[in-house]
């Protein structure tokens, strides 16, 4: 975890470097473009995270028991997000979105990234909570405790700070924070969900 969790920090530090020095470093360690090292790392912290929920899954699995096919979720989920990475279809979710009437982003505040957070980030966020009510208990917890850490942080960063992308100008050093603020929660978050699942899969905590 240490060895991930100082990943995050340095391409954190590349993106700050590279902001410093107007570029110098170019875009392949820019955290907000696609298809570059971040995004590529980001996309694998998520699969092997899946890997990890799906150890869990596997460990308490009993088919006559129907609670634990709920498990399965979470490496379907985390399988998905990785996916998402690399493929941004929430963001073209947020262009569909658009053609609701009064949705159009050009009509509203948010103009970069439309009401995709709204729309689908807090029901997301309200469906997965309910959905860790249903399966906390084969959780010890230290491994809850993380786990949910790590997702407030994930998502502050996916869907709180992204919001905030609005209302700064493009190019300037407040666009830079909140780069620096959304995408590094979602790396740093990452790296603390996987922390619990590693602890949920091996740690022996009994349920």
């Amino acid at each position: 975890m240490l060895a991930l969790l100082l990943t995050d920090l340095v391409l954190i530090g590349l993106y700050l470097g590279d902001a410093a020095s107007g570029g110098a470093l170019g875009p392949n360690v820019d955290l907000n473009r696609e298809g570059n090292l971040p995004t590529r790392f980001a996309a694998g912290q998520l699969a092997m995270v899946a890997v990890v929920f799906g150890v869990v899954a596997a460990r308490w699995f009993d088919p006559r028991e129907p609670r634990t096919w709920l498990l399965w979720g979470l490496p379907l989920l985390f399988s998905v997000l990785a996916v998402d990475e690399l493929m941004r279809f929430h963001e073209r979710a947020g262009l569909w979105l658009d053609e609701l009437p009064g949705a159009d982003r050009r009509e509203l505040p948010f103009r970069r990234t439309g009401i995709w957070m709204f729309a689908i980030g807090v029901p997301f966020v309200v469906g997965l909570v309910g959905y860790f009510r249903l399966v906390r208990s084969f959780f010890g917890r230290r491994a809850l405790t993380l786990a949910g850490v790590g997702f407030a942080v994930f998502m502050g960063g996916a869907i709180g700070f992204e919001t905030f992308a609005n209302f700064v100008d493009s190019g300037s050093r407040e666009e830079t924070i909140q780069v620096l603020a959304e995408e590094g929660s979602e790396l740093v978050g990452v790296t603390v969900i996987l922390w619990g699942a590693y602890v949920a899969a091996f740690s022996g905590e009994a349920r």
